[in-house]
């Protein structure tokens, strides 16, 4: 007799997730068509998985809300990033294991980062060479290596560096930590000629202090979801402080002007409901803050419910005393105020931990799930059986 030939359903999101951050290694974004179709696709087998499902109704109420409210934002606005954040928490919210498919997006990026820098320097592919310029004229060279541009480079060490450090968690030791802050500062100086490397080396040191700090571990822990309020905090308010208060003028002098022109592009952006297509913005004007891109682009409904979702994620995660994942958490979402990218989900996958909230929240019924359990392990012993016959 032979079994039916069964598919786990979670196969489905793993194979979406690994999908699309393959293609952000590889430096496909979400202007290219092939980002935003996959996310569509994933978005209709979602539906189908939450109609075979057995939820909550709360949970059913609060995931047709985000998708409209997502989808009327990727009208308005154009881009799909608040799509795929919508699509991407539902899916984490729809699967059995989580965390397993989130370890394995990390791996992925542990693995092509690394191979992609040599294979560009080794001239294998493009070194992406870009000239920098003041208003001197030319000041030296950077390097893509294959990312893109600059930027793009120091942004993926970074993410595979921190992936590192999630996969190994407990076992990590502190001579890699020591190593992995060197190879980040020599990839950010010497090639993307960039001082985000000196502020990713301080966040780890003092996150990873914190958490090996038998004294220091339970109010670090603690202190996240406070750190996450003072970050959008800052973000919103130090714009308007700019040009009347000394300190304020001097940390944007430190932080390269990013707070001058954060006020500027607030103002220049208006407010809106479902976001707006900035597009002509965004040619004499560049925001690095993630959290006023999520304003300005995806508007007042969606940026208040992934903010008040991304808190409450962290709130769960310090209740389940998810330590390294709050490392993560705190050290992606600051970044995320000097680095917009942090707004996609699998560049900062602590995006999809907000999944695994959900779900315990609002989520599958338990016994549905025993039932599913149940009737893979029938299928399996069915398999067995004909094997040995």
């Amino acid at each position: 007799m032979n079994a039916p030939i069964s598919i786990n359903k979670d196969f489905f999101v793993e194979i979406y997730v690994i999908a699309i951050v393959i293609m952000k290694t590889f430096g496909i974004d979400s202007t290219d068509a092939i980002y935003g179709m996959l996310s569509l696709a994933m978005l209709v087998f979602l539906a189908f998985r939450l109609l075979n499902q057995t939820y909550k109704r709360r949970y059913l109420e609060y995931v047709v809300l985000f998708v409209i409210i997502s989808t009327l934002t990727f009208f308005q606005s154009h881009r799909t990033t608040a799509l795929i954040i919508a699509v991407s928490i539902i899916g984490m919210g729809c699967v059995k294991d989580a965390e397993r498919i989130i370890r394995h997006a990390a791996f992925v990026w542990v693995v092509i980062v690394p191979i992609r820098i040599i294979m560009a320097i080794c001239g294998f592919i493009d070194k992406q060479e870009q000239m920098l310029w003041s208003v001197k004229g030319a000041i030296g060279t950077a390097y893509g290596l294959g990312f893109g541009n600059k930027n793009q480079l120091a942004i993926a060490a970074t993410i595979a560096l921190l992936s590192y450090i999630y996969l190994k968690k407990e076992k990590i030791k502190f001579v890699e930590i020591i190593v992995i802050c060197i190879v980040n500062t020599y990839v950010n100086y010497y090639y993307a000629k960039s001082d985000f490397g000196v502020w990713v080396n301080v966040l780890i040191f003092l996150g990873w202090i914190m958490i090996k700090n038998k004294n220091m571990r339970i109010p670090f822990i603690k202190s996240v979801k406070y750190i996450w309020i003072i970050v959008l905090a800052v973000s919103f308010i130090l714009p308007f402080m700019y040009g009347n208060i000394g300190i304020v003028n001097l940390l944007d002098v430190v932080l390269s002007t990013r707070i001058r022109l954060s006020r500027r592009y607030l103002l220049e952006s208006g407010i809106s409901l479902f976001g707006r297509d900035l597009t002509f913005l965004n040619q004499y004007i560049v925001i690095d803050n993630a959290y006023l891109t999520c304003f300005c682009y995806f508007g007042i409904f969606f940026s208040l419910i992934f903010f008040v979702l991304y808190y409450k994620m962290i709130t769960y995660l310090e209740k389940k005393m998810m330590v390294y994942e709050l490392f993560l958490t705190f050290v992606f979402m600051v970044l995320g105020y000097v680095e917009g990218a942090f707004m996609n989900p699998f560049m900062n996958y602590t995006i999809l931990f907000i999944g695994m909230y959900l779900k315990d929240r609002f989520g599958i019924k338990k016994k549905l799930l025993c039932l599913e359990e149940n009737i893979v392990s029938s299928r399996q012993r069915a398999q067995r059986g004909d094997l040995l016959l």
